[in-house]
């Protein structure tokens, strides 16, 4: 009889494949939800009202250095035109995992 018995190393490998599996699948975000959680993130609003009162001595150092950078459509921070992808992966979590 041949039993297969999962030893620890093993069970952890599978379990690090399948995070690393999950993370690679990409989410589709619909604008007006990335709209809604950009208004309630307090990080985002605090950035976009330094930018309108050119005030970005208030952000922390990774906005200033970009300031030239930045820009807004529709309360959404955007980097170069597009949507930045430190603030698109916290916007994610924040709507996978609401507090």
């Amino acid at each position: 009889m041949n039993h297969k018995v999962n030893s620890i190393a093993t069970v952890a490998a599978d379990d690090y494949a399948r995070q690393i599996g999950k993370e690679a699948v990409p989410i589709a975000i619909k604008w007006k939800d990335l709209v809604a959680k950009s208004s309630s993130c307090k990080e985002v609003q605090n950035v976009l009202e330094a930018l309108k009162s050119n005030e970005m001595q208030k952000c922390s150092r990774s906005y200033q250095v970009v300031e030239n950078e930045l820009s807004e459509i529709d309360g959404v921070l955007l980097r170069e035109g597009e949507i930045d992808d430190t603030v698109y992966e916290r916007l994610t979590l924040m709507m996978l995992w609401p507090s």
